[in-house]
């Protein structure tokens, strides 16, 4: 029940019932959730102690540095320059780009992360020099990383925590994972390039 008064509090301040609420806009999202996040460590922590020892750890650290490494490609521009190298490598083939931007991210999906590897390229495949090439790259982008996702167990979040928790129980190998993800997401990359190029002919790509 304190929770839920501190999080109705939260949201009458937030909708401007209360005359400083514009003094909330100003305050971080991160300072937000530092202050929520110790406010239920208070006053929960028996059930805290509990859940902070069943996290993967292992898991958290890894998904912070692969989106901090992301994040780092961004601040120093190789993004921009990595979306320029792309655009000077498939020019103005309509074919190459789309199949391109199909097998290329969901390879690097299946090793940096398909959530990563959205949030750096999204931009790129939705620029307006890639889509005057085929306006179906920001789908091939979309497709791509979700088969990255199961070609491997690094390829989604939610395969390295199941692969955390199968440690417990019945063992789940690498190699025995890729193996049957690798055979299912050829399949699917072959059949979804040719689906995604017939939509580029009928867009008249």
């Amino acid at each position: 029940m304190a929770l839920l008064g501190m999080g109705f509090a939260g949201v009458v301040l937030w909708s401007g019932g209360h005359p400083y609420h514009e003094l909330l806009l100003d305050i971080e999202w991160d300072t937000i959730l530092f202050v929520t996040s110790m406010m239920m460590r208070i006053l929960s922590h028996k059930r805290a102690n509990k859940f902070l020892t069943e996290v993967g750890w292992d898991t958290v650290f890894f998904l912070v540095v692969i989106f901090g490494l992301v994040v780092a490609l961004e601040v120093t521009g190789l993004v921009h320059d990595l979306g320029a190298r792309i655009q000077a490598v498939v020019g103005n083939d309509t074919v190459f780009a789309t199949v391109f931007m199909i097998w290329i991210p969901a390879l690097l999906s299946s090793f940096l992360g398909n959530l990563p590897m959205s949030v750096l390229l999204a931009p790129i495949a939705s620029s307006p020099e890639l889509l005057a090439v085929s306006p179906v790259l920001p789908l091939a982008l979309i497709f791509a990383v979700n088969i990255g996702g199961y070609l491997t167990p690094l390829g989604a979040q939610a395969n390295t925590v199941t692969m955390s928790f199968a440690e417990e129980g019945d063992h789940i190998s690498f190699l025995g994972f890729a193996k049957l993800g690798t055979i299912l997401a050829l399949i699917h990359l072959v059949i979804g390039s040719g689906w995604l190029l017939l939509v580029n002919f009928l867009m008249g790509g």
